[in-house]
């Protein structure tokens, strides 16, 4: 199965976190975190607490994109996803892609900024993470090309033009760090993951922190679009908790860190 490469702005680590005017903190493109359990870094530990509001509109939102993904057309591409668990309740809206956060970073400094979310930091991806304690009892599709990756969850794109990651300082792909497979099994450059309705998968799925993890996201007709990166962060779970311990999700290196996106 071809990947998408590790570029080189993802090679080098860096020591020093680098702001730019107007725009994001540079490697801190966020990271997806559960609904359900939020976790710090202390240390050389993990520190989990439990919070669990509900968004409607997110749980509407990807409930809706799961019908459509299980339904008959798309189940010759996802035979047996209607096995797979996922948190709807526990889904969350989050802001990713290169230009939205600039846009956002621009008017977040506003004194009333946030007394009501400014159009320019509209959430821009809906999220549901697989609902399992444990890497080990997430089921496999078997039968399909996606049968030895993990599934991370559901992810539905919402602006017209889509999002791109990772274009700042990026002289290996000015375009950013999105590919799209093509029929004839290469990758190109896409402009952007386009707005739909995906199924989001780890194409490594014994990686371990520090490991290559290209993320892939494939929608109802099989078009598959992939992201390179590194898997960051192992993420913990209180004991005995019912809840997925694998919502949390790192898109990028974070402060200082040498993983994109």
């Amino acid at each position: 199965m071809l990947e998408a490469p590790i570029t080189a702005k993802c090679k080098p680590a860096t020591s020093s976190i680098q702001t730019m005017a107007n725009r994001p903190t540079q490697y801190d493109e966020g990271s997806i975190i559960s609904a359900r359990e939020t976790c710090f870094t202390v240390g050389l530990a993990q520190e989990c607490y439990q919070y669990s509001p509900s968004d409607p509109n997110a749980k509407d939102t990807v409930s809706a994109a799961y019908k459509d993904l299980t339904s008959a057309n798309a189940s010759k591409v996802f035979r047996g996803l209607d096995n797979v668990r996922f948190d709807f309740d526990g889904a969350v809206a989050d802001l990713m892609g290169d230009e939205q956060r600039t846009n956002c970073a621009g008017v977040s400094d506003k004194p009333d900024a946030f007394q009501a979310v400014p159009a320019e930091c509209q959430a821009t991806v809906i999220i549901a993470g697989v609902n399992y304690t444990s890497i080990a009892a997430i089921p496999s599709l078997k039968g399909t090309p996606y049968a030895n990756w993990q599934i991370l969850g559901l992810l539905v794109v919402l602006p017209k033009d889509g999002i791109k990651l990772d274009t700042f300082n990026n002289p290996d792909n000015p375009k950013g760090e999105i590919y799209k497979k093509m029929p004839d099994g290469t990758l190109s450059p896409a402009e952007a993951l386009p707005p739909g309705e995906y199924v989001w998968f780890n194409m490594n799925r014994n990686a371990i922190p520090g490991d290559g993890m290209t993320k892939a996201m494939v929608n109802s007709q099989g078009v598959e679009y992939q992201v390179p990166g590194y898997r960051m962060e192992a993420f913990g779970a209180i004991a005995k908790s019912s809840n997925s311990p694998l919502q949390a999700f790192v898109k990028d290196g974070g402060g200082g860190g040498s993983g994109c996106p």
